[in-house]
Order: structure tokens, then C-alpha cells, then sequence
């Protein structure tokens, strides 16, 4: 019994050593000599700290390094291969599986997700921390450089480990032409291309469309035989519609029909096919999105073609702007640029739209903004960026506190969690001895949110750290800089009805009307009982659009809350 107590006590002991421990704060840092640094690594759709907790590389001793032999990603399927992932290792140098996910979700789900399941299978020479493997988690970006993509070629992936994160980069390799597709799987491939248009509302089939197929080849009896095979799939089990409805031979050289072009189809690797398609009269484009007609439309067709069964395609379209169109763009943006004149009194009616990629249907929100707040007014700003890690600190106790930080011109600011006590000494101005490597010139803001953590009642301060050789602080009075009381809109992910969940993606389109002057939405997410650390400020897509996409696949569970605000600049 002697024995097995010692041997029990040591089991744990090294448990205990090898893993972080279990009751840990996500926004934990220490003091580095390349300044402060995050203790635990951020995991996308959040986690649960005490369970699933792993170090950062800036907190370890020695780095994780992949071992040779690892399996790579198969060739991207829709010619480039982009991606953040965050790799959570456990202390053998196995990958967590669960905890590895994905920041960013590109448009090529297929290649994403074939990416993350290779990653979930490599293995590492672990990270150590005081001498002992531990666990830890670092950022890989997956990417790739340009490609003729109507050619065979294949990715040579180099791995790249950096100071911060690290780099899986694919450069394109060229291989031999294949010969083409029998006519026969050309006309299959064909049909794939429209029925995707038809499901994409690219191609509106009715009694009052007519249209006109153009053919690579040229041939009338190519014509005449894919005429007929389109007629069933853009007007499947309808009678009503009579043949004519597609325009016989020749129709090119007239104005009576809408064009389909149908153009040569190119033969890549692994049976991957691409071509580029196009037309006239884009209807309501994007459906759903309260879109406009187009006079034309482009698209990038990929599609994977095998030996048996039917053909899977995938189009990137995109609508052709006339002279008429871009003066009427420029018009808006210009419309835009001087909406000063709306007031912070003035009402702004704020539509949100969130829509499942690839399932083309939306849900719809509503919400008047009454006034938009300002960050000339309510926020800290500086004109300098600083750099190095961070830290906020609060006499007041027993309180969960955050203060958001970062430059209102990029994508994203830090949620900052507010730490009890006095901020470290000699942290409480900015320092003289602050030089190039520890400042940067960029726009810079500080603030409160009333509604993220309890409500702020004494002042915080925000300190920036660069090693010994450069501090420098900001106080945030909890009566100035508090931005706005309450989210703009709130909405959880279960809010939203099924068949809008469905997906590997949401994208939410945020749209105001009117555009107020200078417009910054903000996108906050809360799963699993706590705050990203990363608040998202959406793309902008159009003079009062923008747009955000939150990764679901593995990551936030039904009930993640949104919160979105409207904020000037």
C-alpha cells in the first residue's frame, strides 16, 4: 500500500506539472523581455478555462517544433488556400482535436475544412515551460501563393515557424495538360453549371424570360442536344413553359433573349474542373439582401467531376457594372462621404441580416438607433499606437470589468478583462524613454461599454508594456469614456430560425438608413458564459452595408449571444 500511495502521488504530481492548471483566467499575462505577454492561448467559439486551458508560445521556454513526415492539405479546390487555425497541443505533442478550430472561414469550405482535419492528425515535439512539456496552443496561417487555375498543378507546402505564429505557405507547381472530357461529360458538366445558377436565383426561369445558350463549340448539333438537356433542368416537371422558351440556334446575334455563355471547360487535377460562365440580366442580386438588377454577370465555376455520378459544382459570381453603374457608385460613396449633416438626435433604422453561406435564405432583424454615439466625444484617443502587451487595472473589487482598446481602422479591437489593484508602478505615464520599436503612428481608442461586465464605478487604468525600456498608461473615467449604456442589438445564435443555421458560416449584412458620418458597427460575441477576446468591427461592403462572418462549425454553440453596436468615428 506504501508503494502504491508514492506511486499515485508522483502520477498526480506530474499530472499537475505537465498540464496549466484548473482555475485559470483567460486574459492572464506576465512579464516577458519582449514585454507583457498573454499566459493562456485564445480558443475560437470559446472554452472552458479551467478544463481546456494551454499555454501561449510567448509564455513557453522552448516553442513546439513539427516533427518530420507530417501529412499536408490537399491541393485547395478553389485555386488558394487562406486560413487562420489555432493548434491547442497536449503535452506528448499530439493535437487536441476538439480544441483546434478556426479563426477565419474562407469561401472554399471544402479545401477549410480538408485543412483542419490534417492539422488534427500531425504531431509536434511539444512546447516546455520550466523544463517540463506542457500544454499549448499557437496561430498557423495557411496560405498560399497565385496559380494559373485553368492548368494541373500542386501545392509544395513549406511549414515556417515564426516569433508569434507560425505559417503553413503553398507555392504552386505546374504539371502536364490533360486531355479533355468526351462531349458526353461535358454536357453533364454543363448541366451541373446551371442547375448551381438556378439554385444560386443567378438564372430566374419563368413565362417571361427567354433564354439564349452560347456554346464554346459553336456546333448547331452541340446546340440543338444541350438545349434539350437544359430544358429539364430549368423547367423540370413544368409544362406550362413551352421550348420555346429557350432560343433555338444563333440566337447570340439577337436582343430577343437573355445570353448564357457556357464557355470551355477546364480540366485540372484530381478530375477538378473549372470554367468562367456569364450572361446577361443578374435579377436581385444578392437574393435576399434587398439586392439590385445588373445588366450582366461573370462568375468563377469549380466543380469536381468523378468517374461515376453526378458532377458537384460550386460559382463565385460576380455582376458587371456599366459606365452607368460606376457613376452611380461614385454618386453614392460621395452621398456618403458628406452625410455629416445627420445629427446624433436623428433616428437611424438599422437592419441586420444573417444569412447561412451557401444556403441563400436570410433572417431578418430591425432596430432604430436613437442617438449614434461618437468617439470623439466618449472614447480615449491617441494618435500614437503603442505596442508591447497590455494590461488594465481597477480599485474596484469583485467586479467582472473590461475595457476595449485597439485602432478603429483595422478589423478587430482587444477585449481587455480589468484586473483588481493599483496599476504597476512606474506604469502610470507615458515614459520618455518610449522609442521607434515601442510606438507606432496609427490612430488609437480606448472605452466602456455599459453593458459588457458590471457597470465601471471607479477609474481604470490601461498600461502598455515593451520590457523595461518603454511603459506608458491611459485612465479611463468610467463617467467620460463609457461610449453607450446597452447594445444596439442583441440576438443569439438559436434566435435565428434552423434552416438559416445551416452551414459551416453566418454572415451577417448590417444596413442603415441613412449612413451616419463615419460608421464603425461593432460585433461582440459571448459563448459558453464568456467574452471573445476580440471584438470584430465588420467589412464594409457598400455607402450604408457591412458585413461580418462568425465561424459555427466546431465553434459557437446555439445559445452565443451577439451584440451589435453602431458606433461615428
Amino acid at each position: 500500500m506504501r508503494w502504491l500511495a508514492i506511486a499515485s502521488t508522483v502520477l498526480v504530481a506530474g499530472f499537475l506539472t505537465a498540464s496549466p492548471g484548473l482555475a485559470q483566467n483567460p486574459f492572464d499575462s506576465i512579464d516577458t523581455p519582449r514585454g507583457k505577454c498573454r499566459l493562456w492561448a485564445p480558443i475560437p467559439g470559446g472554452s472552458d478555462p479551467r478544463r481546456d486551458a494551454a499555454y501561449d508560445r510567448c509564455a513557453l521556454d522552448r516553442a513546439p517544433t513539427l516533427l518530420d513526415g507530417a501529412p499536408m492539405p490537399p491541393a485547395p479546390r478553389c485555386g488558394a488556400a487562406l486560413g487562420d487555425f489555432t493548434v491547442i497541443l497536449d503535452p506528448d505533442g499530439t493535437v487536441d482535436p476538439r480544441l483546434t478550430r478556426a479563426w477565419t472561414r474562407g469561401t472554399d469550405t471544402v479545401s477549410h475544412r480538408q485543412a483542419l482535419e490534417t492539422i488534427r492528425r500531425w504531431r509536434f515535439e511539444p512546447g516546455m515551460r520550466g523544463g517540463t512539456p506542457v500544454r499549448s496552443g499557437f496561430v498557423l496561417r495557411v496560405a498560399s501563393g497565385p496559380r494559373n487555375d485553368t492548368l494541373p498543378s500542386r501545392p509544395e507546402w513549406t511549414y515556417r515557424q515564426g516569433l508569434d505564429e507560425d505559417t503553413l505557405f503553398g507555392t504552386w507547381t505546374t504539371e502536364a495538360p490533360l486531355p479533355p472530357f468526351p462531349p458526353e461529360r461535358v454536357d453533364s458538366i454543363y448541366m451541373a453549371v446551371l442547375r448551381r445558377l438556378v439554385r444560386m436565383k443567378v438564372i430566374v426561369p419563368g413565362p417571361l424570360e427567354r433564354y439564349c445558350l452560347v456554346l464554346e463549340s459553336g456546333d448547331s448539333a452541340t446546340h440543338a442536344r444541350c438545349t434539350s438537356r437544359a430544358y429539364g433542368v430549368l423547367y423540370p416537371s413544368d409544362l406550362r413553359h413551352p421550348p420555346a422558351a429557350l432560343a433555338p440556334y444563333g440566337c447570340e446575334r439577337s436582343t430577343d433573349a437573355a445570353r448564357i455563355v457556357l464557355p470551355r471547360v477546364h480540366r485540372t487535377e484530381n478530375d477538378r474542373v473549372v470554367l468562367y460562365p456569364s450572361g446577361d440580366r443578374l435579377p436581385d442580386w444578392p437574393p435576399g439582401f434587398e439586392g439590385r438588377t445588373y445588366r450582366a454577370w461573370s462568375a468563377h465555376c469549380v466543380g469536381d467531376v468523378p468517374d461515376h455520378g453526378e458532377v458537384s459544382i460550386d460559382c463565385f459570381v460576380t455582376p458587371t457594372l456599366s459606365q452607368r453603374d460606376l457613376g452611380r457608385r461614385e454618386r453614392e460613396h460621395k452621398a456618403a462621404a458628406v452625410s455629416a449633416d445627420v445629427a446624433d438626435a436623428d433616428s437611424l433604422r438599422v437592419t441586420v441580416i444573417a444569412m447561412a453561406r451557401g444556403a441563400y435564405q436570410a433572417d431578418t432583424l430591425h432596430v432604430v438607433v436613437r442617438p449614434v454615439p461618437r468617439l470623439n466625444t466618449a472614447a480615449v484617443r491617441d494618435s500614437i499606437h503603442p505596442r508591447g502587451g497590455w494590461s488594465a487595472h481597477s480599485p474596484q473589487e469583485g467586479s467582472e470589468l473590461y475595457v476595449l482598446q485597439g485602432s478603429p481602422s483595422g478589423t478587430e479591437l482587444q477585449i481587455v478583462e480589468v484586473e483588481p489593484g493599483p496599476a504597476p508602478h512606474g506604469e502610470r505615464t507615458r515614459s520618455s524613454r518610449c522609442g521607434p520599436g515601442g510606438l507606432a503612428r496609427g490612430d488609437f481608442v480606448a472605452f466602456l461599454l455599459g453593458d459588457v461586465g458590471d457597470r465601471a464605478r471607479a477609474p481604470i487604468t490601461l498600461c502598455f508594456s515593451d520590457g523595461a525600456a518603454c511603459s506608458m498608461s491611459y485612465v479611463l473615467d468610467p463617467d467620460r469614456h463609457t461610449l453607450v449604456e446597452r447594445s444596439h442589438l442583441t440576438f443569439r445564435l438559436s434566435d435565428l430560425r434552423e434552416d438559416r443555421r445551416r452551414g459551416e458560416q453566418l454572415v451577417f449584412r448590417i444596413c442603415t438608413d441613412p449612413a451616419p458620418p463615419g460608421p464603425m458597427p461593432l460585433a461582440l460575441v459571448r459563448a459558453n458564459g464568456r467574452w471573445q477576446a476580440r471584438a470584430w468591427i465588420p467589412r464594409r461592403v457598400g455607402p450604408d452595408a457591412w458585413e461580418y462572418g462568425a465561424i459555427w462549425e466546431g465553434g459557437y454553440p446555439p445559445g452565443t449571444g451577439v451584440r451589435l453596436y453602431l458606433i461615428a468615428r
